[in-house]
Protein backbone atom coordinates (compact mmCIF):
# COMPACT_ATOMS: atom_id res chain seq x y z
CA UNK A 1 0.00 0.00 0.00
CA UNK A 2 2.97 2.29 0.53
CA UNK A 3 4.81 4.44 -1.94
CA UNK A 4 7.75 3.29 -4.02
CA UNK A 5 10.66 5.29 -5.35
CA UNK A 6 11.13 5.29 -9.09
CA UNK A 7 13.62 7.02 -11.38
CA UNK A 8 11.14 9.77 -12.28
CA UNK A 9 11.65 11.15 -8.74
CA UNK A 10 15.40 11.64 -9.23
CA UNK A 11 16.65 15.20 -8.83
CA UNK A 12 20.04 14.35 -10.28
CA UNK A 13 22.15 14.84 -7.16
CA UNK A 14 23.05 11.39 -5.79
CA UNK A 15 23.24 12.38 -2.10
CA UNK A 16 19.78 13.97 -2.21
CA UNK A 17 18.35 11.11 -4.28
CA UNK A 18 19.67 8.53 -1.77
CA UNK A 19 18.02 10.40 1.09
CA UNK A 20 14.76 10.71 -0.85
CA UNK A 21 14.86 6.97 -1.57
CA UNK A 22 15.20 6.28 2.15
CA UNK A 23 12.32 8.64 2.94
CA UNK A 24 10.15 6.77 0.44
CA UNK A 25 11.18 3.41 1.97
CA UNK A 26 10.47 4.52 5.52
CA UNK A 27 7.12 6.14 4.67
CA UNK A 28 6.10 2.98 2.88
CA UNK A 29 7.19 0.90 5.88
CA UNK A 30 5.18 3.14 8.20
CA UNK A 31 2.05 2.95 6.05
CA UNK A 32 2.30 -0.82 5.75
CA UNK A 33 2.77 -1.25 9.51
CA UNK A 34 -0.25 0.94 10.31
CA UNK A 35 -2.40 -0.68 7.66
CA UNK A 36 -1.60 -4.07 9.13
CA UNK A 37 -2.10 -2.72 12.69
CA UNK A 38 1.18 -4.34 13.70
CA UNK A 39 1.24 -2.61 17.02
CA UNK A 40 1.58 0.83 18.41
CA UNK A 41 5.19 0.31 19.50
CA UNK A 42 6.43 -0.87 16.10
CA UNK A 43 4.62 1.94 14.32
CA UNK A 44 5.85 4.49 16.86
CA UNK A 45 9.46 3.31 16.35
CA UNK A 46 9.15 3.70 12.58
CA UNK A 47 7.47 7.07 13.01
CA UNK A 48 10.28 8.31 15.28
CA UNK A 49 12.96 7.14 12.86
CA UNK A 50 11.18 8.74 9.93
CA UNK A 51 10.73 12.01 11.81
CA UNK A 52 14.44 12.15 12.71
CA UNK A 53 15.51 11.16 9.21
CA UNK A 54 13.26 13.77 7.58
CA UNK A 55 14.62 16.40 9.98
CA UNK A 56 18.20 15.47 9.09
CA UNK A 57 17.37 15.55 5.37
CA UNK A 58 15.69 18.95 5.66
CA UNK A 59 18.64 20.34 7.59
CA UNK A 60 21.02 19.13 4.88
CA UNK A 61 18.93 20.74 2.14
CA UNK A 62 18.59 23.97 4.11
CA UNK A 63 22.36 24.07 4.70
CA UNK A 64 22.97 23.62 0.96
CA UNK A 65 20.46 26.38 0.20
CA UNK A 66 22.30 28.76 2.53
CA UNK A 67 25.78 27.78 1.30
CA UNK A 68 24.80 28.24 -2.35
CA UNK A 69 22.62 31.37 -2.05
CA UNK A 70 19.43 29.72 -3.26
CA UNK A 71 16.78 32.40 -3.83
CA UNK A 72 13.93 29.96 -3.34
CA UNK A 73 15.11 29.05 0.17
CA UNK A 74 12.36 30.86 2.15
CA UNK A 75 9.54 29.11 0.30
CA UNK A 76 11.39 25.81 0.37
CA UNK A 77 11.82 26.09 4.16
CA UNK A 78 8.11 26.87 4.53
CA UNK A 79 7.31 23.60 2.80
CA UNK A 80 9.63 21.75 5.16
CA UNK A 81 7.93 23.44 8.11
CA UNK A 82 4.52 22.42 6.77
CA UNK A 83 5.68 18.82 6.55
CA UNK A 84 6.96 18.95 10.12
CA UNK A 85 3.56 20.24 11.31
CA UNK A 86 1.63 17.61 9.36
CA UNK A 87 3.91 14.88 10.62
CA UNK A 88 3.56 16.05 14.24
CA UNK A 89 -0.22 16.01 13.88
CA UNK A 90 -0.15 12.46 12.52
CA UNK A 91 2.14 11.37 15.36
CA UNK A 92 -0.36 12.81 17.86
CA UNK A 93 -3.18 10.91 16.18
CA UNK A 94 -1.16 7.72 16.34
CA UNK A 95 -0.49 8.29 20.04
CA UNK A 96 -4.17 8.90 20.75
CA UNK A 97 -5.75 6.29 18.48
CA UNK A 98 -3.09 3.70 17.79
CA UNK A 99 -2.24 2.29 14.36
CA UNK A 100 -5.12 1.66 12.00
CA UNK A 101 -5.94 1.32 8.33
CA UNK A 102 -7.68 4.71 8.51
CA UNK A 103 -4.55 6.41 9.85
CA UNK A 104 -2.46 4.60 7.25
CA UNK A 105 -4.71 6.06 4.55
CA UNK A 106 -4.35 9.52 6.06
CA UNK A 107 -0.56 9.20 6.13
CA UNK A 108 -0.67 7.97 2.55
CA UNK A 109 -2.82 10.91 1.45
CA UNK A 110 -0.98 13.61 3.35
CA UNK A 111 2.63 12.47 3.56
CA UNK A 112 3.06 10.57 0.30
CA UNK A 113 1.31 13.21 -1.77
CA UNK A 114 3.37 15.93 -0.09
CA UNK A 115 6.62 14.08 -0.66
CA UNK A 116 5.98 13.49 -4.36
CA UNK A 117 4.86 17.11 -4.92
CA UNK A 118 7.83 18.43 -2.95
CA UNK A 119 10.43 16.30 -4.72
CA UNK A 120 9.06 16.97 -8.20
CA UNK A 121 8.04 20.60 -7.76
CA UNK A 122 10.36 22.07 -5.12
CA UNK A 123 13.47 19.92 -4.87
CA UNK A 124 14.09 19.77 -8.60
CA UNK A 125 14.63 23.54 -8.96
CA UNK A 126 16.90 23.44 -5.90
CA UNK A 127 18.89 20.58 -7.45
CA UNK A 128 19.21 22.48 -10.74
CA UNK A 129 20.55 25.48 -8.83
CA UNK A 130 23.00 23.29 -6.93
CA UNK A 131 24.23 21.63 -10.12
CA UNK A 132 24.80 25.10 -11.61
CA UNK A 133 26.95 25.82 -8.55
CA UNK A 134 28.99 22.65 -9.09
CA UNK A 135 27.32 20.43 -6.50
CA UNK A 136 26.98 16.84 -7.63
Amino acid sequence: MGIEWNASYSVGIPSIDRQHQELFRQISKLIDAMHEARGKEEVATTLRFLSLYAQSHFEMEERLMAEHAYRGAPDHRKEHDGFRETFASLASQLQAQGPSAALAMEVNNKVCNWLVRHVLGTDRPLAAHLRERGVS
